[in-house]
């Protein structure tokens, strides 16, 4: 064995492949947002959430103020006038001063009061529904954009290894090209896959630096303020099945508002039958009136007041028809609905199962490819291995390890697309 030679097998075994030291990166200044601090932050200031709260708070209250059809209702007026007039060229001034207080109590009005209550809370519990599946999927929404930062960062300090990898590896390929054991090809094409590297790593930054106005926006933080993410939470495994899903599926957020809006729909046919009957009320007055203040000449009056419509002209009746109608058309949206809820859970279970697979699978291929280029460091390294076969398993183990980053956010935002399909709050 000639001194080259040894000298390179003492080189390659002088320490472990991957134990280089990375350059500094920009993130490791950033603070970090941990997922706790980011989901608080994120529920404080999302304009989403807040938006579908407003739309919570007005249903609520239209729901409380439908209680009015049963409740009296009383006005009070009053007035002040001045009056002049000629008669036979005398004139005549005086003062007028008179108030009044009115009240009606709403005695039935065919069903249309009662209707409209029971419209109003279903109108109410579609709102709540439809809150329950805006933080389902805002949940999805700040998962993706979490995890999308880590990958980000992640990918930083991957490139910087890979650069401090691939550096060592010119470094061996310049020694054996001096030593007249390489080609300049094979340098040249080094150099350039090195210069590539570099490059894919300001990219790398580039997407970081999105990845943090991306996060910021979600949680209500100033866009250009730097953040880097912690780590992600634990996620549970998926079922084995969705067949045991089926009693929650049943009161999802999605069918929960659509059921609510048939009801809301059924509650018109009642108002629209409404018409076919008499409506009455108990009203009463009580007023004063004088030339003087305060006036004392009194009147009031008390009494039960009845309609009835005879005759509309068809309106009563084709207002019934499209009210069933409309009923009918939300029902077949309703069994649609209840489908799609399905197709889209059974979707994100399978994309979340084959997911953790893939994790998996990459697992055992990069355990593969890094004891691959490991042993064809030695080899190149003592002359039994070519330059075409340390740079493809180079180019397998980068691959291998881009792949690992890949999955591992594409699984967690699997898990939160899960979540979502499911219409589950957080």
């Amino acid at each position: 064995m000639n001194k080259i030679t040894a000298f390179f097998i003492i080189y390659a075994a002088a320490g472990p492949v991957f134990a280089q030291t990375a350059p500094e990166i920009p993130v490791s200044s950033a603070p970090v947002l941990s997922w706790n601090e980011a989901v608080e932050l994120f529920r404080a200031n999302s304009h989403q959430l807040k938006s579908s709260y407003s739309d919570v708070v007005s249903a609520l209250a239209a729901y409380n103020g439908s209680y009015s059809a049963f409740l009296p209702n009383l006005s009070a007026s009053g007035g002040y006038n001045r009056y002049n007039s000629t008669v036979s060229s005398l004139l005549n001034a005086y003062n007028s001063f008179d108030y009044q207080l009115t009240a009606a109590v709403p005695l039935f009005a065919g069903g249309s009061n009662v209707a409209g209550m029971r419209k109003a809370r279903a109108q109410f519990g579609q709102a709540q529904a439809r809150n329950r599946q805006a933080q389902a999927d805002a949940f999805r929404e700040l998962g993706s954009a979490y995890a999308q930062l880590l990958y980000a960062q992640n990918g930083i300090e991957l490139a910087d290894e890979i650069i401090a990898r691939r550096e060592e590896n010119l470094k061996l390929i310049r020694l054996r090209y001096a030593a007249g054991r390489e080609s300049s090809v094979s340098v040249l094409e080094s150099e350039a896959l090195l210069s590539g590297l570099r490059w894919e790593r300001e990219s790398a930054v580039y997407q970081w630096r999105l990845a943090q106005r991306a996060l910021n926006a979600a949680t209500g933080r100033r866009l250009s303020e730097e953040v880097r993410a912690g780590a992600l939470p634990d996620i549970p495994a998926p079922p084995e099945n969705i067949d045991g899903l089926a009693a929650e599926l049943d009161s999802h957020p999605a069918l929960e508002s659509q059921s609510r809006a048939v009801k809301a729909l059924e509650e018109n046919l009642v108002q629209a039958k409404s018409s076919l009957y008499p409506s009455g009320n108990l009203s009463g007055s009580f007023a004063r009136s004088d030339t003087i203040f305060p006036p004392l000449d009194n009147t009031w009056s008390l009494g039960i007041n009845f309609n009835w419509d005879i005759y509309s002209g068809g309106k009563t009746r084709e207002g019934m028809r499209s009210a069933q109608a409309q009923i009918d058309g939300a029902k077949e949206s309703y069994l649609k609905l209840k489908d799609d809820v399905f197709v889209a859970v059974e979707n994100a279970w399978f994309n979340w199962r084959e997911s953790l697979a893939h994790i998996a699978a990459l697992d055992d291929n990069f355990k593969a490819v890094r004891a691959r280029l490991w042993l064809l460091r030695k080899q190149y390294a003592a002359g039994t291995a070519s330059f075409f076969e340390l740079r493809d398993a180079e180019e397998r183990l980068t691959s291998a390890q881009k792949q690992q980053l890949a999955a591992a956010r594409d699984l967690f935002i699997a898990y939160a697309g899960f979540e979502k399909a499911m219409g589950r709050p957080q």
